[in-house]
């Protein structure tokens, strides 16, 4: 249920901007992302790159930060 409610809000943010988005769950796997081919893939490494930490982490030129630490009043770049 939760991939359903974050793709759709990815669907709607794919239109205005111009990047690939996604979210990636507890195990790194993608669950929701605007390039749908990406979905279930496996993101090796960010898990031990400490991307559940609460700061924003880059790993393969891809940045992840936390929902929770965007809700608190940072913002994504």
């Amino acid at each position: 249920m939760p991939n359903r409610l974050f793709q759709g809000i990815i669907n709607q943010m794919r239109e205005v901007l111009d990047r690939t988005i996604g979210v990636v769950d507890e195990s790194g796997t993608v669950i929701a992302c605007s390039e749908l081919g990406q979905i279930g893939e496996a993101r090796k490494g960010i898990i031990s790159a400490g991307v559940f930490s609460g700061a924003q982490i880059c790993v393969d030129n891809c940045t992840y930060m936390p929902v929770a630490a965007a809700s608190s009043g940072a913002r994504p770049v």
